[in-house]
Order: C-alpha cells, then sequence, then structure tokens
C-alpha cells in the first residue's frame, strides 16, 4: 500500500510540473491512442449453495472405529474417537466454498481509439487472460461420499472413499467494438459529456472437477461449461476537468445479449472403467450485462497518459458448473437436452494502464 501510494503521489507530481507542455493526448488533435491495462479482477457469482462431499451419516458397512491402546491404562483398549472434521453427516465441501476460493486473478486489458476529429472516437477493446481456479479438500478415511438426491447410492467410488478432491476453474475474455460521440469535446470545458453505441462479445468456460480416491482406485466427475455472448450495447461518459493534466469521469454501459451455452458433463465410476452419465446439451437465452466504472486520468507528458480505475462487471442469466451438477444418480433425460441457467458473473476489482497517442 505504501509502495502504492508514493507511485500515486509521484505521478501527481509530475502532471503538476508538466502544466507547461500544454500539450493534450486527448484534445483530438492526434488520430490513434494505444491503452495496455494490468488488471486486477475478482470473480463473484450467484450459485445455489450445495454440500458436493460429505461424511456418510452412518458407519460404512464392515467398517468399525479404530482401537487403540488406552493410554491411561496400560493393557486396554478404547475405541478410537471420530475426528471433529469427519463427525458423521458433516458436509466437507460446499459449491460457495469453491467459489470463495477463487479469489483475485491478473488479467490485462488493451485499447486502441481512433479520433478522426473532436467528435468522435471509434474504439476497439479486448480484456483477457482471466483465469481463476479455487480447490477444496476433504480427507476422512472410508467415510466420505457424494450426496445423491435419492438417498441411494449404487456406485463404486463415490461412498466409502478416503479422499475427495474438487476444483474449479473460471475463464473470461472480452471484446468490444464502441462508436464514441462527444457531445462536448474533451478538455476544453470543466466538464465533457459522450454517449456510445457498440457490439460486445463475452467469453466465460468454466470446469469442474471432482475425483474421489478409495483405498485401491479413483474417479473422476467432470463438467465443462461454455457461455458465447454477443449482443448490442449503449453507454455514456462524464468527465470532470481539474486542470490541464487531471481528469476524473464515470462510465456506465448496458446491453442486451444472446448467451448460446453448452454443458459436458460425464459422471465415471468404478476406477473410471464405467461411465454413469454422459451427454453435452446446448442452449440459448437472452441475457443481459453491465459495466460501470470511475477512473482517474493523468498526463505524464504531451503524448503519455496514465489512468487508474475501478470498474465493475455483471451479467445475468448465464450457465455456470456448480449450477449444471447432477445430484440424481440416474441418467435422467431432461438434464441431458438443456442447460441450467439463472446464474450470475460479476468481475470487480483495479484497472492500471498507460495509454500513448500517434
Amino acid at each position: 500500500m505504501l509502495k502504492l501510494s508514493s507511485f500515486i503521489l509521484c505521478i501527481l507530481l509530475s502532471s503538476t510540473c508538466l502544466s507547461y507542455e500544454k500539450a493534450d493526448p486527448l484534445d483530438g488533435s492526434r488520430n490513434l491512442m494505444l491503452y495496455l491495462d494490468f488488471v486486477y479482477l475478482q470473480r463473484q457469482a450467484k450459485i445455489q449453495e450445495r454440500c458436493i462431499v460429505k461424511v456418510e451419516d452412518g458407519l460404512p458397512e464392515g467398517i468399525a472405529p479404530g482401537i487403540v491402546p488406552d493410554p491411561n491404562n496400560p493393557g486396554f483398549n478404547i475405541e478410537e474417537p471420530i475426528p471433529s472434521s469427519c463427525q458423521r453427516g458433516k458436509c466437507k465441501v460446499t459449491t460457495k466454498d469453491l467459489l470463495h476460493n477463487q479469489g483475485f486473478d491478473p488479467g490485462f486489458r488493451a485499447t486502441a481509439d481512433y479520433m478522426p476529429n473532436k467528435k468522435v472516437t471509434l474504439q476497439a477493446t479486448y480484456t483477457g487472460l482471466l483465469d481463476w481456479r479455487g480447490t477444496r479438500s476433504a480427507n476422512c478415511p472410508d467415510s466420505l461420499e457424494f450426496p445423491f438426491q435419492d438417498g441411494l447410492n449404487n456406485t463404486v467410488d463415490y461412498q466409502n472413499a478416503n479422499i475427495m478432491r474438487t476444483s474449479l476453474r473460471s475463464t473470461y475474455w472480452n471484446l468490444e467494438a464502441n462508436y464514441w460521440y462527444h457531445v462536448t469535446p474533451r478538455r476544453i470545458d470543466e466538464f465533457a459529456f459522450a454517449w456510445l453505441f457498440g457490439f460486445r462479445y463475452l467469453n466465460f468456460r468454466e470446469n469442474f472437477h471432482l475425483k474421489t480416491i478409495t483405498n485401491t482406485q479413483s474417479s473422476d466427475f467432470k463438467i465443462n461449461v461454455k457461455n458465447r455472448m454477443g449482443g448490442l450495447q449503449l453507454g455514456v461518459n462524464f468527465e470532470g476537468n481539474l486542470g490541464p493534466n487531471f481528469t476524473w469521469g464515470i462510465q456506465p454501459k448496458l446491453g442486451a445479449i444472446v448467451d448460446f451455452a453448452e454443458n459436458h458433463t460425464v459422471l465415471k465410476d468404478n476406477n473410471n472403467t464405467s461411465t454413469l452419465k454422459s451427454y453435452n446439451p446446448s442452449d440459448f437465452f437472452m441475457s443481459f450485462v453491465g459495466d460501470f466504472s470511475t477512473y482517474f486520468l493523468f498526463n505524464l507528458y504531451k503524448n503519455l497518459i496514465f489512468k487508474f480505475s475501478y470498474e465493475v462487471t455483471y451479467a445475468s442469466n448465464i450457465a455456470l458448473a456448480l449450477n449444471q451438477i447432477d445430484f440424481r444418480e440416474d441418467n435422467i433425460a431432461d438434464i441431458q437436452t438443456h442447460v441450467e441457467s439463472g446464474g450470475s458473473l460479476m468481475l470487480q476489482g483495479l484497472y492500471i494502464s498507460f495509454g500513448i497517442n500517434f
């Protein structure tokens, strides 16, 4: 935090010292502006919390509590107590545990602004290299299970397991092509206003993996979900100029998109030699995506800009891997023919960028 504060102070002092340059990178007299952003975002989502790894309700058949020597009475034995973390019926991993374990992830954004005149900006943006990973494991000898909804468990490896490992991987990238119209030119008056019309494409994918390990073998449960979303968006921008080298602004955007989603689910058992579930349905549905950003711009030199912003992106009614988990043991037909929507995605965090014009 101290290093970041010192850096921002340095930028402020630099912009003040360069006020005599009288050269503005955003005055519209230069045709091309390129930005490169370092991105640090947290991924959040709306999901239904479900238990995906639990300790069996009763002692597995043929398994008795361990017998160990009594430390207080030599020559006598006692039943080994079950650890509190492995109490019968206890949930060890939930869907929200995996989601919360993902945290923040770095990425980047590249933006090209072409300004044919002071009224119009043509903008292309790419955001990507965002890859969140969350893992959770449980270890309770001969007592872990996947909690099938019907209470039956005829599987080999999804009951009486020693170890169950779960993971969730989420990747995201975004493309935008926008037409900006500046109602009032930038950097001329104290305030500036602009609106945009554009196209947006988002690609969001998730991989869920559950590995169950027994005494002699292991099996895998995998779900891969793809969201390909595209549509039109509108937005506005409001800027305030605090001198020749410092600008602040806010920028909301909202778009209607169509989500083409896929769900590829494979549930294998008996050391991965038998397939209990295997299906790959696809579906499409209407969604909405919105952005809100607040930012600060500093002129570092006549053709160099520093930008610092906090931004939030929200997409509604999309498919999430954790919402596709089927807790029924049978291969139910309706699960095979549609993708479960209704999830939401929120990205929030910091963008730090430098821009140069030509």
